[in-house]
């Protein structure tokens, strides 16, 4: 494990609990499962004494964030951070840095203690759009015409519209040549 800093997410447990759950809503798991999911990796991390509040607050402030908080993470991460936190550990081996790592936590429960933002959807993972966007251009049937501009933003959902709602399929730019008999693939 490494600390860089005071703030929750300067340590490398924190981090990874929030990559590994912001992966899972990226890739569509529910908010209920990816917070099981979560809880089961990383329990051991959890119920860590030095490391326990950096996990459990970090995943209670990236379940905040992204407007998916769950109660009973809330509720313990709050509960830690009223018991002092990892204060303790800051006290014994970076003293000069205990008021900075409190401000830190004490920021932490006013984030979790605020209403949190609605639920927000995450952008498609890159990884997981790249795997789909092949996939349908190997099959072809599914051209998608982009317009490749600044003052648009690709949507792989208005794309798919767009195109199966043509007239045609001729575009400036295509990613798949369209199919042979491209007529019954239109709207």
């Amino acid at each position: 494990m490494g600390v860089s800093g005071t703030s929750i997410f300067a340590n490398d447990i924190a981090c990874d609990v929030r990559g590994d759950y912001r992966e899972l809503i990226e890739d569509g798991v529910d908010d209920a499962e990816a917070t099981r999911k979560i809880i089961a990796k990383y329990q051991k991390w959890f119920d860590d004494p030095e490391s326990g509040t950096a996990a459990l607050v970090g995943f209670a402030v990236t379940q905040s964030k992204i407007g998916r908080l769950d109660p009973s993470i809330r509720d313990r991460a709050i509960a830690l951070i009223d018991r002092g936190g990892d204060l303790d550990v800051w006290a014994r081996d970076s003293p000069k840095d205990l008021g900075k790592r409190k401000n830190a936590l004490e920021k932490a429960r006013a984030q979790l203690t605020d209403l949190s933002p609605p639920a927000s959807g995450l952008s498609l993972h890159a990884e997981s759009f790249a795997i789909w966007w092949l996939a349908m251009c190997s099959l072809s049937i599914f051209p998608v015409a982009l317009c490749w501009s600044a003052s648009y933003t690709f949507s792989p959902a208005a794309a798919t519209v767009n195109c199966l709602s043509s007239k045609n399929w001729s575009s400036t730019a295509q990613c798949c040549p369209p199919p042979k008999s491209s007529s019954k693939y239109r709207l």
